[in-house]
């Protein structure tokens, strides 16, 4: 059995818990996101900033499905090119 299937299944292969920022760009945008927050949330009063704590919840939610769903529809396309260029080179009957 192939390593990385094993790896899948015993759980040490996990795509979504590799989701922090890794370049330059993303951390710098990040942090700018995180100061843009903390800095409205010191305008506001307490219950609007649970509203607002709210409201990043379900975007932070929305936003995970979208990565999810990048992540399988590239995954399927990864895939299918892999099956065409197996085809082509006659490596499949």
């Amino acid at each position: 059995m192939s390593k990385i299937i094993e790896e899948l299944f015993a759980g040490n292969i996990a795509p979504s818990e590799e989701m922090a920022p890794r370049t330059p760009e993303q951390k710098q945008k990040t942090r700018a996101l995180y100061q843009a927050v903390d800095a409205l949330e010191s305008k506001l009063p307490e219950p609007l900033c649970k509203e607002l704590d709210a409201v990043l919840d379900q975007y932070a939610g929305v936003c995970s499905l979208e990565v999810m769903q990048a992540f399988t529809s590239g995954f399927r396309l990864g895939m299918r090119l892999a099956v065409e260029v197996f085809h082509e080179s006659g490596l499949t009957s």
